[in-house]
């Protein structure tokens, strides 16, 4: 379900002290479940609250929300007088169908060999997310969802921890704080909110 703008800011805040109490240093990225920041004023909220990286704005329309931005490229958000810094998910596609095939419920449905694939396509920057619920082979069957919403939540459950040991082993990764730090953001574009 999509929180206010009140309940965001609220949620945020609550997170931002928990991890901060928890490390002893207080965030500053930012991950939306779903890529689902539904406008500009989100934007705001993770500025004031003293996000300097967001990893949420899709390139693309996607089950979960609209698309926000045109290039899943790194770029830089001017949101009032604050800049963030957008790591965006990476995706690939068939002639006009795009899709974020790094993570969550596209990682898990098509084979090893097309990730594989497609990670070298993108050498350049991938984005790669998963989460602990996608390698959860014991998932219950939600009932109160639809067959698709069971069969997207579902797909490849049993292969995605294989899958990813797999990957873990064939690629390098590095993490957000790191690829902040490598990215020239002085020649990345700079898009307006």
């Amino acid at each position: 379900d999509k929180f206010s703008l009140g309940e965001f800011e609220k949620d945020l805040q609550k997170s931002l002290d928990v991890l901060e109490k928890v490390t002893g240093k207080r965030p500053d990225k930012f991950r939306c479940p779903d890529f689902s920041l539904p406008d500009r004023r989100y934007l705001a909220v993770l500025a004031a609250n003293g996000i300097k990286t967001d990893c949420s704005l899709a390139s693309l329309k996607h089950a979960y929300g609209p698309k926000v931005i045109e290039s899943d490229t790194p770029c830089r958000l001017s949101i009032d007088q604050s800049c963030i810094r957008e790591l965006p998910p990476s995706n690939i596609g068939f002639g006009s169908l795009k899709f974020g095939f790094l993570g969550g419920g596209y990682f898990r449905f098509f084979p090893y060999f097309m990730l594989r694939y497609w990670t070298k396509q993108r050498s350049d920057y991938s984005v790669s997310y998963i989460h602990p619920l996608d390698l959860c082979v014991e998932k219950p069957k939600d009932h109160s969802k639809t067959f698709v919403e069971n069969f997207r939540a579902r797909a490849g459950l049993g292969r995605a921890a294989s899958k990813l040991d797999k990957y873990l082993s064939e690629f390098d990764f590095i993490d957000v704080e790191t690829a902040t730090k490598t990215i020239d953001w002085e020649h990345t574009p700079i898009l307006k909110f």
